[in-house]
């Protein structure tokens, strides 16, 4: 076999930085600090161009807190009342449109009602309901039945 000559290569030998001569010393990294170090990369930093997390808008966040129940005053169910409903859920408060879909739980709030106007109520069903309304609804022979959803 033929001796191969050393000094007559395909590649070249890559720079070695930080070692003497021109690029010995600090390597270009300055002196001292977290850029000096080795491995150390600055965190979405892309050379003084704006980084890509503020130029895109911001997605997936929402502060508002989402409430549990769908709250609706006793004052649009005795309206409901007046209109001819005598039996209220989820399926008459959707036809009146108070609610949007079926699945909505329904809360019933509020209790400054006149009396004559929540006996026209037969049944109450939904989901929660206010403490001083069910105690109103029940004095004035209103069934109420709350419904687990």
């Amino acid at each position: 076999m033929a001796e191969m000559n050393k000094f007559n290569k395909s590649t070249k030998n890559r720079k070695r930085t930080g070692r003497s001569g021109c690029r010995g010393g600090t390597s270009g990294r300055g002196h001292k600090g977290y850029k000096a170090r080795s491995g150390s990369v600055v965190k979405g930093f892309e050379g003084g161009q704006t980084p890509i997390y503020r130029r895109l808008p911001m997605r997936g966040f929402n502060s508002n807190k989402v409430s549990k129940y769908f709250a609706i005053s006793l004052k649009k169910i005795v309206a409901m009342a007046n209109l001819g409903f005598d039996i209220i859920d989820n399926n008459t408060l959707k036809e009146v449109g108070y609610i949007k879909n079926l699945v909505e739980k329904v809360k019933i709030i509020g209790s400054d009602v006149d009396i004559k106007d929540i006996s026209k109520i037969k049944e109450i069903s939904v989901c929660a309901m206010s403490a001083s309304v069910k105690k109103n609804c029940e004095d004035n022979g209103v069934k109420v039945v709350l419904e687990d959803n």
